[in-house]
């Protein structure tokens, strides 16, 4: 499991560039590099749900932005995610996003698979980062981040097929008709989750902040996990192998 022995100090706060529901404050931590700061205040399932959902997303081979538990300049534990240096905007009308042969379907299908699994409503175009690297330069990385509008954060579990007419849903039919749909990739990515030991949300969650943790969120995550994640999961292969 990803993280440190010591939450990471946060040595003071910026405003970000273009502020968010979400995500209201830049932090500069302690190591020199800028994280994206979210807070029990900005939603008091949002910690929990983007340390859980980052984590599922790393273990299973989805592209995310290392994070951290950070402690900000006033003592308060909250979620950093770094502020990926070397990206671009990937909402702006000549992105490679949106530009045929730019970016790696099988990872976009991955994603948007994952997207279903965890009920995540709001994958915006801005929501993606495409990251340029040498080795590479044609075809930049792809990486997905904030977790904070997923179904968990509403009180919530997702069942089935997102509601018509969400940002993900949106978002991925334009996608998808530029750079294809990739069903392997899809349902290998909801046999991972599928194969996860019945116990990886308690792994995962170990050592949160206890400000972090509410009791009735963290039961019913257990139970669902264990009882109704391989229900959910036989749904998906239904919905992804008719896509």
């Amino acid at each position: 499991m990803q993280g440190r022995l010591f939450p990471l100090p946060i040595l003071n706060l910026v405003p970000p560039i273009q502020s968010t529901a979400d995500c209201r404050q830049i932090g500069v931590g302690e190591n020199g590099l800028y994280y994206a700061i979210k807070r029990t205040d900005d939603g008091f399932l949002i910690p929990l749900a983007e340390w859980f959902f980052n984590q599922l997303a790393h273990d299973i081979g989805i592209p995310t932005p290392q994070f951290e538990i950070v402690a900000l300049p006033d003592d308060t534990l909250a979620f950093g995610s770094r502020w990926e240096g070397g990206t671009r905007n990937a909402q702006t009308p000549e992105s490679d996003l949106l530009t045929q042969g730019k970016i790696k379907p099988e990872i976009l299908t991955a994603i948007y698979a994952y997207d279903l699994f965890i009920g995540n409503i709001d994958r915006r175009l801005g929501n993606y980062l495409l990251r340029y690297n040498n080795i590479n330069p044609q075809l930049p990385d792809l990486i997905a981040f904030d977790y904070s509008r997923v179904a968990m954060t509403f009180g919530i579990f997702p069942s089935g097929r997102l509601p018509a007419g969400t940002n993900t849903e949106r978002t991925f039919s334009v996608l998808r008709k530029i750079h294809g749909y990739h069903q392997n990739n899809a349902e290998e990515i909801i046999n991972k989750i599928n194969s996860l030991p019945s116990d990886y949300p308690c792994l995962a969650l170990k050592g949160i902040p206890k400000e972090w943790a509410n009791p009735q969120i963290l039961h019913t995550l257990y139970r669902w996990w264990e009882c109704t994640r391989h229900i959910h999961c036989k749904r998906l292969m239904h919905l992804l192998s008719n896509a």
